[in-house]
């Protein structure tokens, strides 16, 4: 785990957002399922490095992005990183029952002059070349937004984790998915899959009203939020 982001996010349940970055040119060729992929090569510590990416994907990661994530994995000439499933955010919808006192209303927002940054890295399994595998047991995991203490004039009020609060993401893989090896005649003899979660430093507001007084009090504070997940899997020679 990730130092300052480490601190901060706990794991629960799901959740997503996506953010649309820079367009990069790249080849096109297609897959053995006949889905379309971008094929990048990219320098990363003076390695060269394959990224297969599936064109719904094409605008999701620049390229300093995309390095990042290889930069955390030992690689060599090569190697081949492939985008399988982005996971983005599903915010809790509020409801409030007109029998209840008090009603929370709450803002969530980026902090100003800050970017998504990566968060958790999981392993989930590796396959050898012209295997195919399932999980014996499904893998899960999730990270929640993280809170620093809150202040304000309502330092003591209840803090009722709903709506935009309440948000969360989840990558799982069942038993029921293959997990296929590189094929049996090509050059790489793993493939490794794995999932990056992503995540954002926000300023939060929560305020809590009486209904039947019309009273108001406010709580905020600063904290992190997971932005989306990643799914992907790595070709080694080794």
């Amino acid at each position: 785990m990730e130092g300052y982001f480490h601190e901060k996010i706990f794991l629960v349940t799901l959740a997503f957002i996506i953010l649309i970055v820079s367009h990069f040119p790249q080849n096109i060729y297609a897959l053995e399922n006949d889905s379309e992929i971008y094929e990048i090569e990219l320098n990363v510590n003076n390695s060269s490095i394959l990224f297969h990416i599936p064109t719904e994907f094409s605008e999701e990661f620049t390229e300093n992005q995309l390095m990042e994530i290889a930069s955390h994995h030992d690689l060599e000439d090569g190697d081949v990183i492939t985008i399988l499933e982005i996971g983005n955010p599903i915010i809790e919808e509020e409801t409030v029952s007109p029998r209840l006192i008090f009603r929370y209303d709450q803002s969530v927002s980026r902090i100003p002059g800050t970017s998504e940054f990566q968060a958790q890295s999981f392993f989930i399994t590796s396959v050898a070349r012209g295997m195919t595998i399932r999980l014996t047991r499904a893998f899960s995991q999730t990270l929640s937004m993280g809170f620093n203490a809150g202040t304000g004039g309502g330092a003591n009020m209840p803090f009722n984790i709903t709506g935009s609060l309440n948000h969360s993401v989840t990558a799982s893989v069942t038993t029921q998915v293959d997990l296929v090896g590189p094929p049996e005649n090509g050059p790489h003899n793993t493939r490794e899959f794995r999932v990056r979660f992503f995540g954002e430093n926000v300023n939060w507001t929560q305020t809590r009203t009486n209904s039947l007084t019309g009273n108001s009090e406010q709580r905020s504070g600063t904290g992190t939020r997971p932005t989306r997940y990643m799914r992907y899997s790595i070709d080694r020679f080794n």
